[in-house]
């Protein structure tokens, strides 16, 4: 791959090709909807995470659910604004 880039930093200036379109720009709802499907990612590990921890007896493990669980509970506050 790296010889591939190299190789067409290197190439002299090429013509477009006629008729070809310039790549169009990401419209900006385009990110509102991968935010959109992270929050609910998000939700969805919280929700998994609490359903854990409430069957959970081990101290140890208890503990890292708590901290994964704030994680997630951060995560969402993040992402939802």
């Amino acid at each position: 791959m790296q010889k591939l880039l190299r190789a067409l930093q290197a190439a002299p200036n090429r013509p477009q090709l006629s008729g070809a379109a310039a790549p169009q720009p990401t419209p900006a709802s385009a990110g509102l909807r991968q935010t959109g499907g992270a929050v609910a990612l998000w939700q969805e590990k919280l929700e998994f995470l609490q359903a854990e921890e409430a069957i959970t007896a081990d101290p140890a493990q208890k503990f890292a659910l708590k901290k994964q669980i704030e994680e997630a509970q951060e995560k969402n506050r993040q992402l939802s604004g």
